[in-house]
């Protein structure tokens, strides 16, 4: 395993020295959005808590017995607790599996230690399971919870973690670290776009050559240089959350240029050019209707409802094109 990111520095330096002074917490609370690497945070610290021979800078030294096992996701002392499935809740039973491994003698390391990446997902039975070991703990056991949202797990459970928070990193960093990973890409503009989460700029980064695609088509129908059936025919694999996230960011910027001529807040800063050109051939009404249709479909999909995807799809972008007639 590689050691942490950069931009997490300041929170390992903070546990380190807890861990010098010998006042380490038995419960840890690593908290900030999605894609700020706190999973791996988590088995980092884990890791070098566990190895028998720590580095000078106090990482893991990758080479000895405990790091071989836990390398191997065959450590006896160390758990990790996650969803079965994405979506899925953390059960009881898993809860109460972990309470049983944290009670037994530990074999190689001087902790019992246990991760939960994502503790809001339990469910409300196994949170009051969990909650009994943080009130009580038993022995040298120290349990690691990562989540993007701390306000969904009780006040009781947070009370009883110290809380590390992982902010946004929006500073040189995190920007140097990303345009390593995204060459020839504006790593600024995608951790902009992320909120300061560099490992959800990847991601965004991964996403948007379809997305850049999806709006090529979109501003080509807006130009009369596409039949939306033969679009829509297209699209029948693409997923409408996609297309309706591409509309409503092109409506949305352009009705932005239409009321202020002003630039600074539109989304779609690479396709300025277009949207000012179709500023001047639609009217705000035209853009307010159609996107009181596209909200209606979106809340349509997310309650369940099943459509006629060409069908949809055909009428959808008829009425795009037609704000531009």
């Amino acid at each position: 395993m590689k050691s942490i990111y950069p931009w997490q520095d300041e929170q390992w330096q903070y546990l380190h020295g807890r861990v010098i002074n010998n006042s380490l917490p038995h419960a840890i609370l690593l908290a900030g959005q999605a894609g700020m690497g706190k999973r791996h945070f988590a088995m980092c610290f884990a890791k070098a808590l566990l190895c028998i021979t720590p580095t000078a800078n106090a990482e893991a030294c990758q080479q000895c017995k405990s790091c071989l096992l836990f390398a191997a996701n065959n450590h006896p002392d160390f758990s990790l607790i996650e969803s079965e499935a994405a979506g899925k809740p953390i059960k009881i039973d898993q809860i109460r599996t972990l309470i049983q491994t944290l009670l037994a003698t530990t074999q190689l390391a001087k902790y019992k230690l246990a991760i939960i990446h994502q503790a809001e997902a339990m469910n409300t039975a196994a949170a009051n399971a969990l909650l009994k070991t943080l009130e009580e703990p038993e022995g040298q056991s120290l349990i690691i919870l990562t989540t993007h949202s701390p306000s969904l797990l009780s006040a009781t459970i947070r009370s009883r973690c110290q809380l590390v928070n992982f902010l946004p990193a929006l500073n040189d960093t995190a920007r140097q670290w990303l345009a390593k990973q995204l060459p020839n890409q504006a790593a600024e503009e995608f951790l902009w776009l992320s909120e300061g989460a560099p490992l959800a700029a990847l991601i965004l980064q991964e996403g948007m050559v379809k997305r850049n695609e999806i709006l090529n088509h979109l501003l080509g129908l807006a130009r009369q240089e596409f039949n939306p059936i033969t679009l829509a025919a297209s699209y029948q694999k693409t997923e409408l959350t996609e297309l309706l996230t591409g509309l409503m960011s092109l409506i949305s910027d352009i009705i932005k240029l239409n009321l202020t001529q002003n630039s600074q807040y539109i989304f779609n800063k690479t396709y300025l050019s277009e949207l000012q050109k179709l500023v001047k051939s639609t009217t705000l009404a035209k853009l307010y209707d159609y996107l009181d249709e596209l909200i209606i479909v979106r809340q349509q999909g997310l309650a369940g409802v099943n459509f006629n995807q060409q069908l949809l799809l055909e009428r959808i972008l008829y009425q795009w094109q037609n704000c531009f007639i």
